[in-house]
């Protein structure tokens, strides 16, 4: 179930749309001198994508799965700021 809900969050993550939306964000919020920075941790940061499955248990010991979606964020702040091209 883990390794399905995975493929489903990196089809919507891997999506040209998807890829689009994230192209329009940089360029809106980036200075063009760190939009290139801004690309990679972009990538970085989706490609760190871990689906962890919570198996929580209802009433009568019924499993009732909660799915938690994790990304390393510090991969946007070693890009961002590590490299010379922000402030922390």
């Amino acid at each position: 179930m883990e390794s399905t809900v995975r493929t489903i969050v990196r089809k919507i993550w891997d999506n040209p749309k998807t890829w689009e939306e994230l192209k329009n964000i940089i360029i809106d919020t980036t200075p063009f001198k760190e939009r290139a920075n801004a690309h990679l941790a972009t990538i970085a940061f989706l490609a760190s994508l871990e689906v962890r499955i919570l198996k929580a248990k209802g009433t009568g010991n019924v499993l009732i799965p909660h799915f938690n979606i994790y990304t390393d964020g510090d991969l946007i702040k070693r890009m961002n700021y590590g490299h010379g091209s922000g402030t922390p």
